[in-house]
Parts: structure tokens; C-alpha cells; sequence
């Protein structure tokens, strides 16, 4: 990786346990989500398929990706998938955990 993608990835794999740990809270609240906490969870897992696509972490990009699809359809999409959502987020826990170092 060229210095600049060195370092962005560095960041993305530094946020991600932070931006895991707030989107885990939000859910733990289900199904009493406002819109502001649906937002939230829209941009962090948008965040997650897009960095993840851009670094090559398919898995990672596909989970964070239908997360992203059942946020954006709002509560009737969260709403008694709860199992679904728990399945997803034990990936998306894993994908996050298992990143690999950046390369120096």
C-alpha cells in the first residue's frame, strides 16, 4: 500500500471497534429507535461497506452492507428480524476483530 492508503487504513481499523461498540448500543434499544438513531446507524454502517470495500475486506463490506439495506428500510425493517440482526452483527463483530495490521 502506498503511504496515504497506509495511513487511511490505519484510521479505519482504529474507529472501527468505537463505531461497533456505539452501533451495538443503538441496536440494544430496538425497537424504540428514533430517526436520529436510525441516521446514525445508516451512516455507520455505510461507512463500514464503503471502507471496507475500498480496502478489500469483502465479507466485512457484504455484512455491514445488509445491515445497511434493513436500517434503511426503518423500524418495519428491524422490527421481528431481531435474530437476523444478531447473526449479522456477530459477523460484523468478527470481520472487525480479525482486520489485519496495517502494513508499515
Amino acid at each position: 500500500m502506498d503511504p496515504i492508503t497506509t495511513k487511511a487504513y490505519a484510521i479505519f481499523r482504529s474507529e472501527s471497534a468505537g463505531q461497533l461498540g456505539r452501533s451495538k448500543e443503538i441496536l440494544a434499544r430496538l425497537p424504540h429507535l428514533g430517526d436520529a438513531e436510525l441516521a446514525e446507524l445508516r451512516v455507520v454502517f455505510h461507512r463500514f461497506k464503503g471502507g471496507a470495500g475500498f480496502f478489500g475486506l469483502t465479507r466485512l463490506s457484504e455484512v455491514a452492507g445488509e445491515l445497511e439495506c434493513l436500517v434503511k428500510q426503518g423500524p418495519p425493517g428491524l422490527v421481528g428480524k431481531t435474530e437476523q440482526i444478531q447473526i449479522l452483527m456477530a459477523s460484523l463483530e468478527d470481520q472487525i476483530e480479525h482486520l489485519p495490521s496495517p502494513v508499515t
